[in-house]
């Protein structure tokens, strides 16, 4: 059995389990949504075809190589439907819901674990491949934060097998590798974006993917007409019309992950590694008293549950404003520091 299990479960807590930009204020999305409100009370486009060709002359991509899905992992559910596939690959740990998919499908599934932290050995997987496989590579990669250059990722494709690249937080990242261009050189590369990460929409279920053609017409014909809710095909095409939003997005998450890791320099009871997204992974010897802790102040960290490969001692946690990142920091420094001596 395959353990499903997420961040953002417990309510009225200081979240930072869950991975959404903290720099969208709750205003902007307010007026988006009050503005755009009737379109609660009518049918969507179908496809929602105006968002699709906002997507095409936003990346310069053509209309017929792209889908919009409820979610990302509206697709991840359906590729393995359209694609001829037997055999699922990922690089854990990673993002759980891969894994789920491949059982769904009834696909075989090989986990392929890394080398050390956080090292995978592609040469041995460029081996392993073939045209029937499906390669899920989130990038940057969930939960450890590290990116994949493009140039690894091209490799693979030589192998035949599809490669599927969740981008899901390359938005965050200063550091660009994403696949998004080289997918009409490529029919077995499909590059899926979630647009609810970087403008903290979660609960409007939106983002889109650029395949082949005949890739995306085969989605087509699996996924319903009106898959995408009328309000949020309206607030993502606001959103993405505001180029500004992703440049000052990066500006201040750099700032501030630059700010957390001075924070925990002195502290020896804990290792933060360094992350390209919006988060970070830890860990220590006493990981579990630690979330406990947190949560007696109304603080909720990411477990390492549904990761596959990581052991109790590691956990996730978001990037957020400063004050509420300096009140991570205090409460994880008080802890270490009141006797719980670890790592």
């Amino acid at each position: 059995m395959i353990e499903r299990f997420h961040g953002g479960l417990k309510e009225n807590t200081i979240d930072f389990s869950v991975n959404l930009n903290p720099f969208i204020e709750e205003k902007m999305i307010k007026e988006f949504v009050i503005k755009n409100y009737l379109k609660a009370i009518r049918y969507p486009q179908q496809r929602g075809n105006s968002l699709v060709e906002l997507i095409s002359d936003k990346f310069n991509i053509p209309v017929d190589n792209i889908i919009l899905g409820n979610g990302s992992i509206e697709f991840f559910y359906n590729l393995p439907r359209v694609l001829p596939v037997h055999s699922v690959y990922t690089l854990e740990p990673t993002f759980s819901e891969y894994r789920y998919v491949a059982k769904i499908n009834k696909c075989k599934y090989f986990p392929v674990k890394p080398l050390s932290e956080f090292e995978w050995d592609f040469d041995d997987l460029l081996r392993k491949l073939n045209n029937k496989s499906l390669l899920f590579v989130c990038n940057p990669n969930n939960p450890t934060g590290n990116i994949f250059s493009k140039s690894d990722i091209l490799k693979i494709l030589r192998t035949g097998a599809f490669v599927v690249v969740d981008e899901a937080f390359m938005d965050f990242s200063e550091r660009n590798e994403s696949l998004l261009q080289e997918v009409i050189k490529y029919k077995n590369l499909i590059v899926v974006k979630s647009l609810t990460k970087i403008y903290s929409i979660a609960g409007l279920r939106i983002g889109f993917c650029v395949a082949s053609k005949r890739v995306i017409e085969n989605l087509n014909k699996v996924m319903p007409l009106w898959n995408v809710n009328g309000i949020a095909l309206s607030v993502a095409k606001e959103f993405l019309l505001n180029d500004d939003i992703i440049l000052m997005t990066k500006k201040l998450l750099k700032r501030e992950k630059e700010y957390i890791l001075k924070s925990f320099e002195s502290n020896k009871y804990i290792k933060i590694f360094d992350s390209y997204a919006n988060f970070f992974l830890a860990k220590s010897n006493n990981t579990q008293d630690l979330i406990s802790y947190l949560s007696k102040k109304d603080i909720t960290v990411r477990e390492n549950k549904g990761f596959c490969g990581l052991n109790k001692n590691y956990f996730r946690f978001a990037v957020k404003k400063r004050r509420e990142n300096e009140l991570l920091i205090k409460m994880i420094n008080e802890f270490f520091l009141s006797g719980c001596n670890q790592l």
